[in-house]
């Protein structure tokens, strides 16, 4: 066997391998996410304010995970998927629950007490 033909084999097989390898292990699927916001104006008629947000979406990843990054005011919110996460915040923070990817799923988020003044509640869901 000549030399040169053996070269270009452990090459194509080198290539072949950096590929496989890139195509587990170099390419992860990054998680979707929806923003959301909800906004109570104290005083004000009910549609000067948004209590309620909802969406379906198909999960890309192995947990969703419902993150409150504001609220104040004194209320309190309510989130929810359909695939296992209800807690209801009145402070910032998280709640995250197993899933598998490539399932339709809907989330909520809304109000459950305005509180005491005008607020902004915001947060993200990812999946």
């Amino acid at each position: 066997m000549k030399k040169s033909s053996k070269v270009r084999r452990n090459l194509l097989c080198f290539m072949v391998v950096c590929t496989l390898i890139f195509q587990f292990y170099g390419i992860k699927p990054s998680a979707a996410s929806s923003s959301w916001k909800l906004k109570y104006v104290y005083g004000a008629p009910s549609s000067a304010s948004v209590s309620v947000w909802h969406k379906s979406v198909t999960t890309t990843k192995k947990a969703t995970r419902a993150t409150i990054s504001a609220i104040d005011g004194g209320a309190k919110v309510f989130v929810y998927s359909s695939n296992g996460i209800g807690s209801i915040f009145y402070t910032t923070g998280h709640t995250e629950v197993n899933t598998v990817a490539g399932k339709i799923i809907q989330l909520r988020a809304e109000y459950t007490y305005h509180g005491s003044s005008s607020n902004t509640t915001s947060g993200t869901f990812s999946y």
